[in-house]
């Protein structure tokens, strides 16, 4: 399941990596890019806490 939400993280980055990328070289419009930061670092960070929260119950 780590495994699992590792990739899932890896993969929401390299989209917003991308989607950046393509703004600075094709002038996407502002507010799309700023969507779709928010939207890609919320389901990051969604996973990432999803992931804290299952390294802690695996301690326990």
């Amino acid at each position: 399941m780590q495994k699992k939400l590792w990739i899932e993280i890896f993969v929401y980055s390299l989209l917003l990596v991308t989607f950046i990328y393509l703004d600075l070289k094709n002038d996407m419009p502002t507010v799309y890019l700023i969507t779709l930061i928010v939207a890609y670092l919320s389901v990051i960070i969604y996973k990432i806490n999803r992931l804290i929260k299952l390294k802690s119950s695996d301690v326990n």
